[in-house]
């Protein structure tokens, strides 16, 4: 039986990342979050443990991308907030 797995979701908006949805074994942690309506990427990290022995399996991916926004704009956007959220 798995540790802990732990996952969220952030949002890239025009004003910077917006935390999303949490959850821990599928298990929602507060709220659920919906897309804000002006996110252009959505990202998922997770934190995979296969036991209290084992290390931490970490990933972060890009799950959702806005059809309307360039390249460029998003690099304009990574280099004001960064690629990944803190």
């Amino acid at each position: 039986m798995a540790a802990d797995n732990y996952k969220t979701e952030d949002h890239l908006t025009p004003h910077g990342w917006v935390r999303g949805t949490e959850s821990n074994f599928g298990r929602i942690i507060g709220k659920e979050v919906p897309r804000p309506e002006d996110a252009v990427l959505t990202t998922k990290y997770s934190d995979y443990q296969r036991s209290g022995w084992s290390k931490s399996e970490i990933s972060w991916e890009v799950i959702w991308r806005s059809p309307d926004i360039s390249d460029l704009e998003l690099q304009a956007l990574f280099e004001l907030f960064g690629e990944k959220p803190k």
